[in-house]
Parts: structure tokens; sequence; C-alpha cells
């Protein structure tokens, strides 16, 4: 009886290290468009979903970032960014009755929507599937 609690936990401790394999929720690659006249600065990005985030750097003016693989993402993220000085945000979204992105390419192009309150809208754009899951 002994072995056979050794030999669970330890088949589980494998199990649990291992990579997860790709799922229809995903994983998910985003890239940035900045469709502003203004350069953006130190862009976060929240995809929502186990809090994952990644910083996209700078991103100048109708430009866009490279793919960043995320595991799961939402259509509503939160991102954070500078434009000079000023701190521009799109908030926290309540993503509690939201679909996920699932597998594939997708765009964040963002704007300024309220610029005295600092605020960010963004539109998602499916760009492709991912053609590197199997």
């Amino acid at each position: 009886m002994k072995n056979l609690v050794i030999s669970a936990i330890l088949i589980l401790s494998l199990v649990s290290c291992t990579k997860q394999s790709p799922t229809p929720d995903g994983p998910t690659d985003i890239r940035i468009r900045n469709v502003t006249d203004s350069d953006f600065l130190n862009i976060n990005v929240t995809t929502g979903k186990d809090e994952e985030d990644h910083n996209f750097g700078d991103l100048a003016s109708g430009q866009e970032t490279e793919y960043f693989r995320f595991e799961t993402a939402y259509p509503d993220a939160e991102i954070t960014l500078s434009i000079g000085d000023k701190a521009y945000t799109t908030g926290e979204p309540d993503n509690t009755y939201s679909v996920l992105l699932q597998q594939g390419k997708f765009t964040y192009e963002v704007w300024v929507s309220v610029d005295s309150q600092g605020l960010l809208d963004t539109k998602v754009i499916a760009d492709a599937p991912l053609d590197d899951i199997k």
C-alpha cells in the first residue's frame, strides 16, 4: 500500500510539471498596433486570465509590435502605456462572461479615447491561424 501511494505521488508530480499541450483556448499570439499620431512608451499588456502579462516596450506612431505568445487571451485586455510623461490605460476589463480568443494570431489596435482622463480604447483584429500548432 505504501508503494502504491508513493508511486501515485511520483506520477502526479511528473504529470503536473509538464508543459500543457495546446487546447482550443490557446495559445494565442498577440501584437499591438499604434493607430495614433503619438509614440507609445513602455506598453504593458495583461490578457486577463491568470494575470498573464508582457511588456512590449516602445512603439512609434503607425507601427506594430512583433507577436508575443500568451497561453490564453481575452478580446478585452488591460493595456497600460505612456505618451510623453502622461500615463494611459484601458482599465481593468471585466471578463466574467467573455469568451477567450482561442488559438490564432490577433492584433489589438490601440488609440486614445479620452485624452483628459488618460483612457485608451482597443479593437481586436483576427490576423491568421497559428501555423506552428499541431
